[in-house]
């Protein structure tokens, strides 16, 4: 609108309204009911498809490859027959070419070997490659320019033939095969066992890649194999996960209670909620018999007896998320601060709270679990009152 470019603090925004000074702009709204194409490609399917009915198509028609040829070929035979008779051998044309046209359909959708998917080709021999260059017309008209040589201008080169122009240096014949260097240029019928036994430890795209740098070739190889690699269901499985970002340091307490802590334990058959001040390491825990609504009654008597904490740290469960916890901050003013998803450490402070009332719990609860007895307060007192090496004053001087 009218802000000025020394108050747009997002930098790609700054650019963009940068490079647009000079234009007027009329904004018009779209409703979001005549977007029909950008709607419809966006919709994610939730169910099986459903057949559409087309106007002059039979009812539950089934059309297989087979019918489909028959029927086109028909068609074009109709055509070419209405303006010439006698013209059968343009008929035979047609219907030879389309059925070279199904056939390859059908060997594509059939026959193809996809990645990852189970073959019984455990090695490409030499014999295999040199049958399948002499079958291979790409590979024939290949060798044909190698023994000829490959014109100055590249643009008379065929399509297929014009990507190897470059390596045209290293190109070579040997007992009828193309090589490369002291690479073999697979023909294209041998591509996909070749990749198949590349990847058939399961290696990366960097391995594979270099693996094939010393014995295979083709025009487009590494683009192929990472299309492999991408496919193969197996490798996404056993992927490693994505790296963790770098772990943000929390705020440091400046006083006690300042900064709280807080996670869940279980113990003896009951579940216990300690909370921990992250300047004393002083820790209060109390059985968790009530969920939210007794996880914020321990921290009422928290408040009351130390003060309003500025901060609590947890994790993400749902006692600590949801409503009435998340109202009863709100109503106390106290920002909530959660740990990363699958990284407990970053609230280290309550995972180090738990283990220590772990070990003061044991053998100084009751026959139920209670906390309510000489034993465990005996315990909690002789803990707070030891000095801790580790942080800035004594338990029992931070009070």
């Amino acid at each position: 609108n009218d802000r000025c470019l020394a108050d747009i603090e997002n930098r790609r925004l700054r650019n963009l309204k940068e490079k647009t000074l000079s234009f007027q702009f009329k904004i018009v709204h779209v409703p979001g009911r005549k977007h029909v194409g950008p709607d419809a490609a966006s919709r994610y399917p939730v169910g099986p498809a459903v057949k559409l009915q087309i106007p002059g198509e039979p009812p539950e028609a089934d059309f297989s490859t087979t019918e489909v040829r028959h029927s086109i070929v028909n068609s074009l035979a109709t055509i070419e027959t209405a303006v010439e008779d006698m013209n059968k051998a343009i008929i035979e044309g047609v219907e030879s070419s389309m059925n070279a046209m199904a056939d390859l359909h059908d060997c594509c959708s059939t026959s193809t070997p996809t990645a990852c998917s189970a073959s019984t080709t455990n090695v490409v021999s030499w014999e295999q490659i040199r049958m399948a260059t002499a079958e291979d017309t790409d590979m024939q008209d290949l060798k044909g320019y190698i023994m000829s040589g490959f014109p100055e201008d590249a643009r008379l080169l065929p399509a297929h033939v014009k990507p190897y122009n470059t390596y045209k240096s290293a190109l070579y014949i040997v007992d009828d095969v193309v090589m490369f260097g002291d690479r073999v240029v697979v023909p294209r019928a041998l591509r996909q066992p070749v990749l198949h036994l590349l990847h058939a430890a399961h290696q990366g795209v960097d391995r594979m890649k270099a693996r094939s740098a010393d014995v295979v070739f083709w025009h487009g190889i590494v683009g192929d194999i990472a299309r492999y690699r991408e496919a193969c269901q197996a490798c996404h499985k056993m992927a490693k996960s994505n790296p963790s970002l770098p772990p943000y340091d929390p705020p440091e307490p400046e006083y006690p209670f300042q900064y709280l802590a807080a996670d869940y334990f279980h113990y003896g058959n009951k579940d216990y909620c300690v909370v921990v001040d992250r300047y004393s390491h002083w820790p209060t825990v109390a059985i968790a018999d009530q969920g939210a609504r007794g996880f914020c009654s321990q921290l009422r008597r928290m408040f009351s007896t130390f003060g309003i904490c500025q901060e609590l740290a947890t994790d993400g469960a749902s006692v600590f998320t949801g409503g009435l916890t998340q109202e009863f901050l709100k109503l106390w003013d106290v920002k909530h601060r959660l740990s990363s998803v699958a990284n407990p450490h970053s609230n280290c402070r309550a995972e180090l709270a738990v283990k220590q009332v772990k070990r003061i719990i044991t053998e100084n609860c009751g026959p139920s679990g209670s906390l309510d007895v000489d034993s465990f307060h005996r315990a909690i007192l002789s803990y707070r009152n030891t000095p801790d090496p580790h942080t800035r004053v004594s338990p029992a001087m931070a009070i």
